[in-house]
């Protein structure tokens, strides 16, 4: 009817003399609070609502998957610009809800590459798997480097320890560059793998870490969320050299048990928080391509190791020249590493 197109045209004129700011909102499957990947992720989103020109709301979803679904489609239908989740534990819920509301613009972080977003069939997704194989090859490069130094706690075996918490292909993913880098070093060198089938158990992963000790290895690297606990308290009871995951694992334990802590010999990390800003970033400028997945790596600034004073104080300065100048290569794209997901 006549009225109501007055009315609808009233609307707009009114709206777009205001300059309406953009409208986005994240939900992660998990709580504040991990020194990890949330906090991390959540630093960058306020660092984004602060100094970019938008509106922006945060939800913590908990650990109840049940919920992960509705959540997600009660925020599909309200009035959001884009919608930005993370990590594989919401994937399955993600695919159904991203698929019911076409018109919904989405961005998820840390996807495996290994989904339908990255084949381009959803066309309102940016999919952003992290390069989580360029960082592991730098760890691996590290565990070679370390064994044949003048550094404690090394028995000289070239043997190099890999515990994930699951064998699955992402976690495949950190492994193949691992023993690549290491390789890359000391051809010679051989890894032993175990699979805890948990990211949540302390106990499974300090077994696992001290039956790997017990059989020669040197350095484990661990990869498996909470469960990665244990690998650490493995190394201190062995007192032998272990490299973490997701938060800076080293510092964590600085005041509260320095001994552990110069035993981590660096982490490897994925940068939830500055990713975040960078895509909201693009994502104002109108620079990203939604239906495509933009895989980002070391050169992006979107994973790397973890360079704090511990490293500085516990690795030689030749072998962190050397890892210094193996990061520039990959960067520089003269070294490719090796994927298990086609990244």
């Amino acid at each position: 009817s006549l009225m109501t197109t007055i009315i609808a045209s009233g609307c707009t004129k009114k709206q777009a003399s205001e300059e309406k700011k953009l409208k986005i909102v994240i939900y992660i499957p998990a709580t504040l609070g991990d020194k990890a990947w949330a906090d991390d992720t959540s630093e960058g989103f306020k660092k984004a609502m602060e100094e970019l020109d938008m509106e922006g709301k945060f939800i913590e979803g908990g650990f109840d998957a049940s919920k992960y679904e509705s959540d997600l489609e009660q925020l599909s239908k309200g009035d959001w610009d884009l919608i930005i989740t993370a990590t594989p534990s919401i994937i399955n819920e993600f695919t159904i809800v991203a698929q019911n509301n076409p018109e919904q613009q989405y961005i998820y972080l840390d996807d495996y590459n290994t989904t339908d977003f990255s084949e381009g069939k959803f066309k309102n997704v940016v999919s952003i798997p992290f390069k989580q194989n360029e960082p592991s090859f730098l760890v691996g490069a590290l565990a070679a480097l370390v064994i044949p130094s003048d550094m404690p706690h090394t028995n000289k075996n070239d043997l190099i320890g890999f515990i994930g918490g699951m064998d699955v292909p992402p976690m495949r993913d950190f492994l193949v560059g691992y023993i690549q880098g290491a390789k890359y070093i000391n051809p010679a060198i051989e890894a032993v793998e175990s699979y805890a089938n948990t990211f949540g158990d302390p106990a499974v992963g300090k077994e696992l870490a001290l039956a790997q000790y017990d059989q020669g290895v040197n350095i484990i690297y661990a990869v498996a969320g909470m469960t990665g606990l244990g690998i650490l308290d493995a190394a201190k009871e062995r007192k032998q050299y272990v490299i973490g995951v997701d938060a800076d694992q080293a510092m964590l334990y600085k005041e509260s048990d320095s001994e552990k802590a110069d035993l981590i010999l660096t982490s490897v990390l994925k940068y939830f928080g500055h990713t975040t800003y960078k895509t909201i970033e693009m994502f104002i400028n109108g620079d990203l391509e939604f239906g495509k997945s933009m895989p980002l790596g070391l050169k992006d600034s979107a994973v790397g190791i973890a360079k704090s004073d511990i490293y500085q104080k516990i690795i030689p300065d030749d072998i962190k020249d050397k890892i210094s100048e193996i990061e520039k290569k990959i960067i520089d794209g003269e070294l490719k590493v090796d994927s298990a997901i086609g990244l």
